[in-house]
C-alpha cells in the first residue's frame, strides 16, 4: 500500500522518530519510556487501526531482543497507518488528469468511456485495435491524445471510424508530436481519409510509420497522397496493401516514390497494378535511393513488368528484399528478371512464388545469381513451383557455392511432370514419438536443460542429433524453421505441442477417410453380389423405370394441342405402338437365363 508521508503532521512525525529511535536502544526501560513521552505530545490524535501497526512494532522489538506487555497499550492511540494517508487525499490528485479530461468528455457527450483506454492510456504502446470505436469514440480519444506524451505507438485497426474518424486522428496528428507509429488499417476511411492522411503527411515531422492498408483506396485517392509522400522525407515505414490501386493509381504513386528520399519500407501487397501502373512502379526504382524492402506480390505484373523490374535491378543499388509472388510472371518475365539478378550486388531476398514460371525459368533465375560473382542473396523463395533434375543439380552446386543460402520450391517433378512426395520433418519426428512410447514434454526436456521451457535454434539442432530420427540436417532445419512460429529464434514447448497436434489431426483426418472409402467399396461390393444373385429383380426394377419414363413423356405429348402434336409426331397409334415395342424388348431381357424359349414365350403374352 503507497504511503504518502507528506501528508503527516509534524507530530505525529516526531512521536514516530522518538518510537523508532528508541527500539534501536537494547533496553526495555527506555521502550516504556519512550511510549509514556509519545503519549503526552499527541494526546488527541485520531485512533486508528491496532493490529497492523502493532504487528511491526513487535516484530522490530524481537529483533533487538526486547519483550513488551500487549496489554499495555491496546488502543495503540496516536497510531496513523498508509490507509488512512491514502484516504485523505482528495480523489481529483489520485487521478491522472488525461484521465480526467477524457472521463469528463465521455460525460459530456453522454458515451460510456472505453475501459481498455482507461487501463492503458499511458501506455507506449496503445494497442485499440478491434474493439468496434465508432466515430464518437474516436473523437473523444483524439482530444485526450493530444496532450498524451507517453505513448509512441498507436493501434487502432480494424475500428469503424471512416472518414470523419481519420479527420478526427488527422487533427490530433497535427498537434502531437510524440507518436512514432500510426495504424489505421481496415477502417474504410475511403477518399474522405485519404485527404486526411495528406495532412498528416504534410504537417507532422516526427511519424515514422504508417499503416494505411486495407481502407478501399482508389486512383483518385492515389493522386491524393501522390504529392504528400513525395515530399515527405521523414516517414521511413509505408503500408498500402490490400486497396483498389491500378493502372492509373499505379502511376501516381511510381512517380511518389521515384522521387521520395524517406521511405524504407513499402508494402504494395494485394492491389491491381499491372501495366502501365506496373511499369511505373518499377520504373521508380532506378532513381530511389532509399527504399530497402519492397512488396509487390498478389499484384498482376506480368512478364512485361518483371522485365522492368530486372531492367531496374541494374541500376538499384539500394534495395535489400523484393517480394513478387502471384504477379502472372511466365517464363519470358523470369528470363528478363533473371538479367537484373545477375548484375544486381545488393538484394539479399528474393521472392517469386506462385508465378508460372516452371522450371525452365526457375533454372533462368538460379544460373543468374550462381554466375553472379557479387551477390548477396541468401534466401529465394519459390513456392508451389516444381523443378526438375537439371534444377536440382545446379541447387546442389549453390548449396556448396553458398553455404547459407536458403532455397524453397515446390519440390521436385519427374518425366510425366507429377509432383514426388516429400517427407514431412514433422511427420517424422512425430512418429519416432510414438514409437519409443515417449511424450512431447520428455523429448523437450532432453534439449531444455534449465527448465526454461524455451530453446534457441542451435541448442533444438545439436538435440536432435543426439537421437535416432531418421532426418538429414537439411530437413532437421526445416523442421526447426516450421516449429518457430514467432520467428523470435527460440522453439518454445507450446510451439512443439501445437505442431504436435496438427500433425495428429493430420493423421486422424487421413484415417477417416481410408474408413470411409473402405466402407464405400465394401458397400459396392455387396450390392454387386446382390446383383449377381438376383438379375431377374434387378432387371425388373430398370425395366419399370423405363416404360414408366417413355410413358411418362407419350402422355406429356397428349396433353398438348392438336398442333404441337402435329409438329412432334405425335399419335394414339404412336403411343400403342411404342408401349407394346418397349414391354416386348425389356421383357426378353427380364427373364433369367435358365429359362427355355417356351417360358420366355408365355411370360411374354402374360
Amino acid at each position: 500500500m503507497a504511503t504518502q508521508t507528506t501528508n503527516k503532521s509534524p507530530k505525529k512525525l516526531q512521536f514516530k522518530h522518538k518510537v523508532l529511535s528508541t527500539i534501536n536502544l537494547n533496553s526495555k526501560g527506555h521502550i516504556n519510556k519512550a511510549i509514556i513521552e509519545a503519549s503526552t505530545v499527541a494526546p488527541t490524535i485520531k485512533p486508528t487501526r491496532p493490529s497492523s501497526r502493532m504487528r511491526r512494532i513487535q516484530e522490530k522489538m524481537r529483533a533487538a531482543d526486547l519483550e513488551i506487555d500487549s496489554d499495555s497499550d491496546s488502543s495503540n492511540d496516536g497510531w496513523d497507518t498508509d490507509l488512512d494517508d491514502v484516504a485523505s487525499l482528495p480523489e481529483e490528485e489520485c487521478e491522472d488528469p488525461l484521465r480526467a479530461i477524457y472521463i469528463n468528455e465521455c460525460k459530456k457527450k453522454g458515451r460510456t468511456p472505453v475501459s481498455n483506454y482507461l487501463r492503458h492510456f499511458t501506455d507506449r504502446h496503445l494497442h485499440l485495435g478491434h474493439l468496434g470505436l465508432g466515430l464518437k469514440d474516436i473523437k473523444i480519444i483524439a482530444q485526450s491524445l493530444v496532450e498524451n506524451t507517453s505513448t509512441v505507438i498507436l493501434d487502432l485497426q480494424d475500428n469503424r471510424l471512416g472518414g470523419e474518424g481519420a479527420i478526427a486522428i488527422a487533427n490530433m496528428m497535427k498537434e502531437n508530436t510524440f507518436i512514432k507509429e500510426l495504424n489505421l488499417a481496415e477502417n474504410k476511411i475511403r477518399t474522405e481519409g485519404a485527404n486526411a492522411i495528406s495532412d498528416i503527411l504534410l504537417y507532422n515531422t516526427e511519424l515514422l510509420s504508417l499503416n494505411i492498408s486495407g481502407n478501399e483506396f482508389e486512383d483518385n485517392d492515389a493522386e491524393i497522397l501522390a504529392e504528400p509522400i513525395m515530399i515527405n522525407f521523414h516517414l521511413q515505414t509505408l503500408n498500402l496493401s490490400h486497396n483498389k490501386f491500378s493502372i492509373i493509381g499505379g502511376q501516381f504513386l511510381g512517380g511518389a516514390i521515384a522521387q521520395n528520399d524517406g521511405i524504407e519500407e513499402l508494402d504494395l501487397s494485394w492491389n491491381h497494378l499491372r501495366k502501365k501502373g506496373a511499369h511505373a512502379v518499377a520504373m521508380a526504382l532506378r532513381s530511389n535511393v532509399r527504399l530497402k524492402y519492397l512488396n509487390l506480390s498478389w499484384n498482376g505484373f506480368a512478364d512485361d513488368g518483371a522485365a522492368i523490374m530486372g531492367e531496374s535491378l541494374k541500376y538499384n543499388n539500394t534495395l535489400l528484399e523484393l517480394d513478387l509472388s502471384n504477379n502472372r510472371v511466365g517464363v519470358k518475365g523470369a528470363k528478363a528478371l533473371a538479367l537484373g539478378l545477375a548484375v544486381n550486388d545488393t538484394i539479399r531476398v528474393i521472392k517469386v512464388s506462385k508465378n508460372p514460371v516452371y522450371a525452365e525459368g526457375c533454372y533462368a533465375i538460379l544460373e543468374a545469381i550462381y554466375k553472379n560473382p557479387r551477390t548477396v542473396i541468401v534466401d529465394i523463395e519459390m513456392q508451389d513451383i516444381l523443378i526438375d533434375d537439371a534444377c536440382a543439380k545446379l541447387l546442389e552446386e549453390m548449396s556448396q557455392k553458398f553455404p547459407n543460402i536458403k532455397i524453397t520450391h515446390g519440390g521436385f517433378s519427374n518425366s510425366t511432370g507429377i509432383k514426388d512426395t516429400r517427407v514431412d520433418p514433422m511427420a517424422v519426428l512425430q512418429d519416432y514419438i510414438e514409437k519409443n512410447n515417449l511424450r512431447i514434454i520428455d523429448l523437450f526436456n532432453r534439449f531444455d536443460r534449465d527448465n526454461s521451457r524455451s530453446v534457441d535454434r542451435h541448442e533444438f539442432l545439436e538435440g536432435m542429433k543426439t537421437l535416432d530420427v531418421p532426418l538429414t540436417k537439411d530437413q532437421m532445419i526445416q523442421l526447426i524453421d516450421r516449429l518457430d512460429l514467432d520467428g523470435d529464434g527460440q522453439i518454445e514447448y507450446g510451439e512443439l505441442v501445437s505442431s504436435s497436434k496438427g500433425i495428429l489431426m493430420d493423421k486422424r483426418t487421413v484415417r477417416k477417410k481410408k474408413i470411409a472409402a473402405d466402407k464405400e467399396i465394401e458397400d459396392l461390393a455387396k450390392q454387386a453380389d446382390s446383383a449377381n444373385l438376383m438379375p431377374s429383380t434387378r432387371s425388373n426394377s430398370l425395366a419399370r423405370k423405363s416404360i414408366s419414363s417413355v410413358t411418362s413423356v407419350l402422355l406429356g405429348k397428349e396433353q398438348q394441342s392438336p398442333e404441337m402434336r402435329q409438329k412432334s409426331g405425335y399419335s394414339r397409334r404412336t403411343v400403342s405402338q411404342t408401349e407394346e415395342a418397349a414391354k416386348t424388348t425389356i421383357a426378353n431381357t427380364l427373364q433369367p437365363r435358365s429359362y427355355s424359349v417356351a417360358d420366355r414365350k408365355s411370360s411374354i403374352h402374360k
